[in-house]
């Protein structure tokens, strides 16, 4: 995950994220995402920008 956060971070989109990661299921990613960093990934890029 904080391979993602990186690279989510960065501006890469979640879909991409989540398939260069290895998720087959964009809904799995953000699940296992958001138990961790307590948002979902989108959130994220929108907090940070």
């Amino acid at each position: 995950m904080k391979k993602a956060h990186l690279r989510l971070s960065k501006g890469e989109s979640v879909t991409d994220c989540a398939f260069a990661l290895g998720y087959s299921n964009v809904s799995h990613f953000i699940k296992a995402y958001k138990s961790i960093y307590k948002e979902t990934p989108k959130a994220m890029q929108k907090n940070t920008i």
